[in-house]
């Protein structure tokens, strides 16, 4: 069955509209986006468009991508620092010269998709997941999937291929805690056939069109993979392969995509209540 995460976010935005009218003031999110990347573009697009239905102002700061350390450290102080905007992103991957982690260490207390040390601290250090709380949005995308189909994951084999700082290390961690058997895979090789037929749920987040055309019957196929090729979206997972043994699969694009965003605002707004 198709998981359709277009579906899926509209429901979850009624709840953070409703949400959003219980705040009276004004909210800003701002993403910094270093260069010009086709497919960090469309990322923040659709940031956007969300942004628009839950009336907040979204702020782009668009910034060379020449641009120094130095001057990258200071902007984001700056943004720090000022009352607005209240939350902040940025939109990786950032270019080879510019250490990721240095600078998402940067956005702190603003930082609204817990990617800098201190929210990665919090997060790996916890007993218990409280999701009334600020968590990664890949975690609580699945979160909120496996949820949704009444999933028990306890006892059950997890495959995770990729292990980014955006999806898999979180979704590993996330995964064992709720006492599933846990397969961590960096990339594709050889032996992932072997693995795939396994797992009874498999994520993905590798970012290489259709990589994965094979499963075990009744599994769940959860792919965060994204790929602009020639104007066109792909995911890792090849859907016409999987579709009759799958269980549920999430599609690409209108999968855990428009989940993911909803998440991400999710965390902004909770970030204005606490």
């Amino acid at each position: 069955m198709i998981l359709n995460g277009k579906e899926l976010q509209k429901e979850l935005l009624e709840k953070l509209k409703e949400k959003r009218e219980k705040i009276s003031d004004k909210l800003v999110l701002g993403v910094i986006l270093v260069g010009n990347k086709e497919e960090s573009l469309k990322f923040i697009l659709e940031k956007k468009k969300i942004a628009e239905i839950l009336n907040i102002d979204f702020r782009i700061y668009k910034l060379d991508e020449k641009i120094k350390k130095k001057e990258l450290r200071k902007f984001i102080k700056d943004l720090v620092k000022r009352k607005y905007p209240q939350g902040l992103l940025i939109q990786l991957s950032l270019p080879d010269h510019l250490k990721e982690q240095y600078f998402l260490n940067s956005l702190w207390k603003k930082d609204v998709e817990c990617l800098s040390k201190i929210k990665v601290g919090e997060f790996f250090t916890q007993n218990n997941y409280d999701f009334e709380k600020i968590m990664p949005p890949a975690v609580k995308t699945l979160d909120f999937i496996i949820n949704r189909i009444n999933f028990d994951l306890k006892d059950k084999i997890s495959l995770v291929i990729g292990y980014g700082k955006l999806i898999g290390r979180f979704v590993c961690h996330y995964l064992r805690e709720k006492k599933s058997n846990v397969i961590s895979l960096h990339r594709i090789d050889e032996n992932t056939k072997y693995f795939l037929k396994k797992a009874d749920v498999i994520v993905t987040g590798v970012g290489e069109p259709k990589i994965i055309n094979d499963c075990k019957d009744g599994a769940v196929l959860i792919d965060f993979g994204y790929k602009i090729i020639d104007g066109k979206i792909y995911g890792d997972i090849d859907v016409e392969k999987i579709k009759d043994k799958a269980s549920y699969f999430t599609p690409t694009p209108g999968g855990t995509g428009p989940i993911l965003v909803a998440m991400l605002f999710d965390n902004f707004i909770k970030m204005q209540t606490k």
